[in-house]
């Protein structure tokens, strides 16, 4: 979970860019939710900008509040490590 203005969220940013890039093929993948109503072009101009190489989309507002309830923490960035069962492996904040 992120947004364009989340200055830690940026920071996370460079190293999801790279376990896509050193765990993708081996079918590990980065999806990026982005918790805020941003205009598409915004986002392709950050994901420019960040060298971002992984899926973006939009996490609603019941869907984000979900997300914040399995975490225990209204705050982002925040990320979800889901095995390729669908368990919940881990949450970090």
């Amino acid at each position: 979970l992120w947004a364009t203005w989340c200055g830690p969220c940026r920071a996370e940013m460079p190293h999801l860019v790279e376990f896509q890039n050193t765990y993708g093929e081996k079918g590990f993948e980065v999806i990026g939710l982005d918790v805020d109503p941003e205009p598409v072009e915004l986002i392709k101009e950050f994901a420019e900008e960040m060298k971002l190489n992984y899926q973006l989309g939009w996490a609603e507002k019941d869907l984000v509040g979900e997300f914040y309830r399995i975490s225990q923490a209204n705050a982002i960035p925040q990320s979800f490590l889901i095995d390729r069962g669908g368990h919940l492996r881990g949450v970090f904040v």
